[in-house]
This record gives C-alpha cells, sequence and structure tokens, in this order.
C-alpha cells in the first residue's frame, strides 16, 4: 500500500494532516509516501509544502518526490539514472 500525500496537504488545514503524516514516519512507512501531481494548478505549491516540512531530511523529501514512487514502478537503474539527468 502506498500513500500519495499532495492532495491532503493542499487542502486540509496543516494542523489536520501534518501529524498524521508524520505518524506514518514514525511508524517505519515513510517509504510508502509519494508526491502526486494530479492537478498542474498546485504543483508547485505542493512542492512547497512537502519542502518546508522541516522535520524531514533531504533524503526524506527525495524520497517522497522521486525514490518511493521508483520502487513503487520497478524503474530500472537506466530509467532512474535518465529522470535524473533530465533535471540536471
Amino acid at each position: 500500500m502506498y500513500c500519495e500525500i499532495s492532495a491532503v496537504s493542499m487542502f486540509a488545514p496543516k494542523e489536520r494532516w501534518e501529524p498524521r503524516v508524520k505518524k506514518l514516519y514514525n511508524e517505519g512507512l515513510g517509504d510508502r509516501l509519494m508526491y502526486g501531481s494530479d492537478y498542474v494548478g498546485t504543483i508547485r505549491k505542493n512542492i512547497e509544502i512537502i519542502y518546508n516540512l522541516d522535520w524531514l531530511s533531504d533524503e526524506q523529501k527525495r524520497d517522497v518526490y522521486y525514490n518511493n514512487a521508483a520502487k513503487f514502478l520497478n524503474l530500472l537503474a537506466s530509467e532512474i539514472e535518465e529522470h535524473h539527468k533530465m533535471v540536471e
């Protein structure tokens, strides 16, 4: 099971969703949280919301933004390398 967290972070009050997301990390489920961009008008705002969670390490943020989805989708190392080259 995986959990996409972008919509809840955008539309629910932070006081409501953030403790729940933090609890998922504390329970060892951080490797199952992913960022999803299903509505083009909110992508930047959602990225900023997750980026500004000061209790997440840079590595955990990279996991939410990309690494967890890459594992979920069983991407090949060559595909991951190609994606990384696209954003350099």
